[in-house]
């Protein structure tokens, strides 16, 4: 009776391991995840393709390989402000026109004079001449003149008008664009990480038209994209 109970046990415990080591078959160790690359294989591109079964986690760790780069806000502030369109510079025009009417209109003025007299006497007797004294004078006047009216109005508001307009659609525009531009290279970056092609020429052809949006990035924002990623 004894023997049989100790038979039964050994055949539970080696069951046990048994279904313990199918286990680990069946769910690979957390260090032993399959990696893929894109542009080249460099390592800031390398990306656990195995990990917990949750979208949400899976897409936290894409996003987390472009954390090397600058943020669309950030692309965006450096955009407006390579083209000189940020909405504190209409301010400023604002602020200017109404410290108009304060300060004063100022006029200067200079003048020379110089007098000499000259005489001359005639006789039957003798003929002479008299000179007399140099007469210089000089004179500056300074006056300030005050437009009280521009306090309220004046000419400078109907032209900061008409920039502020022209300044919003032109700030639209390269928002717009750069903002395109800016995600149309995230998601080819985001494809060659997740389903790198298979032909060499398509990826040469992605790898190429992220350098293109790249360089037109920079050409609206003064470079700023390339000066981020390599510093």
């Amino acid at each position: 009776m004894m023997k049989g109970r100790v038979l039964f046990g050994w055949a539970f415990v080696c069951l046990l391991f048994i279904s313990m080591y199918i286990s680990a078959e069946a769910s690979p160790a957390v260090d032993e995840l399959e990696q893929v690359y894109i542009d080249g294989g460099e390592e800031r591109y390398k990306l656990d393709a195995k990990g917990p079964d949750d979208v949400a986690y899976e897409t936290s760790v894409v996003f987390g390989y472009f954390e090397q780069e600058p943020s669309i806000k950030a692309v965006q502030e450096a955009a407006v402000s390579y083209a000189e369109v940020h909405p504190d510079k209409i301010t400023r025009w604002r602020r200017a026109a109404a410290v108009r009417g304060i300060l004063p209109r100022v006029s200067f003025g200079y003048d020379f004079d110089q007098d000499e007299t000259y005489e001359i006497y005639t006789s039957s007797a003798t003929n002479y001449s008299i000179t007399g004294p140099e007469k210089n004078s000089k004179g500056w006047d300074i006056s300030l003149t005050w437009e009280l009216s521009d306090l309220i109005w004046n000419s400078s508001h109907t032209t900061i008008d008409v920039r502020s307009k022209l300044m919003v659609q032109l700030r639209w525009r390269i928002l717009r664009e750069v903002t395109g531009l800016y995600y149309e290279r995230r998601r080819l970056q985001t494809d060659l990480l997740l389903a790198p092609p298979e032909s060499i020429d398509a990826r040469v052809q992605k790898e190429l038209r992220i350098q293109e949006l790249t360089g037109q990035i920079d050409a609206l924002t003064g470079g700023y994209l390339s000066r981020y990623t390599q510093r």
